[in-house]
């Protein structure tokens, strides 16, 4: 089964995609990058990174996960509520970039799209 990580400093995000993905994905949730930088775990499948509001840190995280040659490979969706441009961060190498508010419908298509590492969705 593929494996998906969410990074998001709240917690129903991963619940969430849990439900919908259901049957589909494990979904693991981590509040902070630590785990991911301390090479704690397998690389999976896909990541979710929660973006909060134009959090520079968040865009990092995601450089960081594409720099990493452990994890440079690994598709990365940020899900955003901030301003910046989608090409700000695709240019972090973000696979996709889906704002904030979403169907649950979308939310499924863009894991679904970018798990399957076709095509970058704007």
């Amino acid at each position: 089964m593929k494996k998906i990580v969410v990074i998001e400093r709240q917690g129903p995000l991963r619940g969430l995609i849990g439900l919908v993905m259901h049957g589909d994905y494990e979904v693991d949730g981590f509040l902070d990058e630590d785990r991911i930088a301390s090479h704690e775990f397998d690389p999976p499948d896909l990541f979710v990174v929660d973006q909060r509001r134009e959090n520079e840190h968040d865009i990092e995280l995601c450089r960081f996960i594409k720099d990493d040659q452990r994890y440079r490979n690994v598709p990365v969706i940020v899900l955003s509520s901030g301003q910046e441009s989608d090409e700000h961060v695709i240019a972090a190498g973000a696979k996709a970039c889906l704002r904030k508010p979403f169907s649950l419908k979308g939310l499924r298509d863009i894991i679904n799209a970018a798990a399957s590492r076709e095509f970058t969705i704007r």
